[in-house]
């Protein structure tokens, strides 16, 4: 009788270590509203591209130039996973500008707005010791997001890592204002 005690309560230290792992895999919900984000360009060939998360999953990209995608177009995102990496990487502790006394640097400008602020943090450096690591990780995380969503233009699908791939329906059929 001891023996089948012991299974049972070893079973559910198990179980409740599955579902601790499993929950902690799950983005935590935040009242970030908004995510806006830009490349800037510089005199070589740097990408240069503005996009815009919104928290209805709703995302616009607006390609300038040296990207994949050159115009404007609509995708969806999971938000809230988004929302909760920016904050991970202690987006709220970042100083509002870094290193903006260089020109032939790309920039990168990150707007985070939430019901009660908006904060903006840029940088013009394309490498310093004076940025944070963590800003150039959000950056990096940003980029991810852009190059694995299925982006809408003109009704036609497109997405930089899958070419070819047209079984994707349209953002707006998901989100009624996502034009």
């Amino acid at each position: 009788m001891r023996g089948v005690g012991l299974i049972i309560v070893m079973a559910g230290v198990v179980i409740g270590a599955g579902v601790a792992i499993v929950f902690g895999a799950f983005p935590t919900r935040t009242d970030i509203r908004e995510i806006d984000f830009s490349r800037s360009g510089c005199f070589g060939r740097c990408p240069a591209y503005e996009v815009t998360f919104r928290s209805d999953g709703c995302a616009v990209l607006v390609g300038d130039r040296n990207t994949l995608l050159v115009g404007r177009y609509t995708g969806i995102v999971p938000f809230q996973k988004l929302a909760s990496l920016v904050e991970s990487r202690h987006f709220w502790d970042l100083h509002n500008q870094y290193a903006m006394n260089v020109w032939d640097t790309p920039g990168m400008k990150l707007r985070v707005v939430k019901p009660s602020m908006t904060k903006v943090v840029e940088t013009r450096a394309s490498d310093s010791s004076e940025v944070p690591v963590d800003f150039y990780e959000i950056g990096k995380l940003i980029d991810g997001f852009v190059f694995t969503t299925y982006w809408f233009s003109n009704g036609h699908v497109h997405n930089p890592s899958e070419p070819g791939r047209f079984d994707v329906m349209p953002p707006s059929k998901y989100v009624p204002n996502c034009v």
